[in-house]
């Protein structure tokens, strides 16, 4: 059985998709890539810092062109992409999962994600002016319905971070990856 070549993580802030990113990558081999870490890389600010001064328009266009180009960078033994929260947003995006990638939606409650993000201190620029925990608690559950959508119509599974333990994490996207590029192989 051959594993995708592709792996990508995507879901909302907080579900783990770079602490599952680099625990996948490091039991395949494989190459991790994690979008937000590019983009500050690459620009030299923080992610706040991008939306403070450009705009999340700006910061949306970049996350596309990094996409573009961890897809077209040479990656002999496969690659892990942990995915911005906001980045199947964009049908461009969601275009270049389905075509490149197998993804997976990390999901788990509100509550856990509230949980990771208040323990993180990451700033995190769409719930930074947020003052409490019901306000942050009311918020995530609010975006992750307004993306539901969007992640749902990107993933090919989900698979839940807060019920299982890392090794079931790994394995699920293993299994299932597996089987996703069987059949990607049969139809070709």
């Amino acid at each position: 059985m051959a594993t995708p070549q592709n792996i990508a993580l995507i879901g909302y802030m907080g579900v783990g998709k770079s602490t599952v990113g680099r625990a996948l990558s490091h039991k395949l081999h494989c190459g991790f890539y994690d979008t937000d870490e590019i983009i500050v890389q690459e620009t030299g600010k923080s992610i706040e810092k991008i939306f403070d001064d450009d705009g999340e328009a700006t910061f949306r266009k970049k996350e596309t062109e990094v996409l573009k180009e961890i897809l077209n960078a040479p990656a002999e033994n496969g690659r892990v992409i942990a995915c911005g929260g906001g980045l199947p947003l964009s049908k461009e995006n969601q275009q270049l999962l389905k075509d490149n990638c197998f993804t997976v939606e990390l999901i788990c409650s509100d509550d856990v994600i509230a949980e990771r993000i208040e323990a993180d201190g990451t700033v995190r620029p769409l719930l930074a002016k947020l003052s409490s925990h019901e306000a942050l608690l009311k918020e995530i559950s609010k975006m992750k319905m307004t993306r539901r959508f969007y992640y749902e119509s990107a993933a090919d599974i989900k698979v839940e971070t807060d019920i299982l333990d890392m090794d079931d994490v790994l394995d699920s996207i293993m299994l299932f990856g597996e089987m996703w590029q069987n059949r990607r192989d049969r139809m070709v």
